[in-house]
């Protein structure tokens, strides 16, 4: 399977099987990775990422991406993701005041798509309110 980008990156530091984890657990979301310090130290057991693939495999993928400090990366969905958006199910969410993370992790959409999403609610909103009301002759 072709990775790219971040995932390639995470893929050529474990394997392929540990980047379609990450992919799968974290898709759409930005998430820290401990640096190697962190992760030496023992301060990050309780650390989503490493929690989700291992302390050994977050270690590879320290060393060779942030071998310095912890670092927020967005993870993309990569070959986990739909294609096509559910845009009247997400509406239906963020009107529900469901949180971005249950969103995501429902639609299996990023949260920058959830947040142009409510942008974009709030913007037809206030132009709705913004029209005069039409005049009966």
């Amino acid at each position: 399977m072709k990775l790219t980008g971040i995932l390639a990156d995470i893929a050529e530091a474990t394997d392929e099987a540990t980047a379609l984890k990450i992919a799968d657990a974290f898709g759409g979301l930005e998430i820290n990775v401990p640096g190697v310090q962190s992760l030496a130290s023992g301060r990050c057991s309780e650390n989503e990422f490493v929690a989700a693939i291992g302390l050994e495999a977050a270690t590879k993928i320290a060393k060779v991406l942030f071998p310095h400090h912890t670092c927020s990366i967005a993870i993309p969905f990569g070959p986990t993701s739909h294609r096509h958006q559910r845009r009247a199910e997400i509406v239906s969410l963020i009107e529900a005041g469901k949180s971005v993370r249950t969103i995501v992790g429902a639609m299996r959409c990023s949260s920058r798509t959830v947040a142009r999403i409510r942008a974009e609610l709030a913007r037809s909103r206030s132009r709705k309110k913004a029209r005069p009301a039409p005049h009966n002759a």
